[in-house]
């Protein structure tokens, strides 16, 4: 049934068996690189079964779009995942990263995408909610975001009182 020429019947394969974990793993990994994304999404999303290589793998072998953004939104996503996936530059995919709690995002990529993130408007809320940033991104990221933003910013992180007044006297001027 996971190779049925129609899309619509891989797709309920796909969806029935995107949490499964007793699966012959060569029949996922088939189900995640579909041409079809109804069928290759819940999988990709989802699936236990699939490595951090496979999921590698399958970003580097051209992953776009709404794949990448569920790719982004995979529960607790591991850092060389979310670097591949910051790496790609697709503005939905990263929005979804940031916004994924539990996805770990190296340093780094923070930093990466906070240069990038004054140009992307689409980042700036997913940026400023998220939570332990680097000081050093804090005051990158409070540079160019709107004030309601670097005070979730400021909630958000642990920040010494002198960096807080720092941060709004910067915002004042701006």
């Amino acid at each position: 049934l996971a190779q049925d020429d129609l899309p619509r019947v891989r797709a309920t394969i796909a969806e029935e068996l995107k949490r499964a974990t007793n699966v012959p793993t060569d029949i996922i990994r088939k189900l995640a690189h579909d041409v079809e994304e109804i069928v290759s999404a819940p999988i990709i999303e989802y699936s236990p079964l699939l490595s951090d290589q496979d999921l590698l793998g399958i970003i580097a072998s051209g992953l776009a779009g709404a794949k990448l953004v569920v790719a982004a939104q995979r529960p607790k996503l591991a850092e060389p995942v979310s670097d591949a996936v910051a790496g790609t530059r697709d503005v939905a995919a990263v929005a979804a990263l940031l916004k994924n709690e539990t996805a770990s995002i190296s340093e780094k990529t923070i930093e990466m995408i906070a240069v990038e993130a004054e140009g992307v408007k689409e980042w700036h809320a997913p940026m400023a909610l998220r939570d332990n940033l680097p000081l050093r991104t804090i005051r990158r990221v409070a540079s160019f975001v709107s004030a309601a933003l670097v005070d979730s910013l400021i909630a958000r992180n642990e920040l010494k009182p002198e960096v807080v007044d720092d941060l709004r006297r910067a915002v004042r001027r701006r």
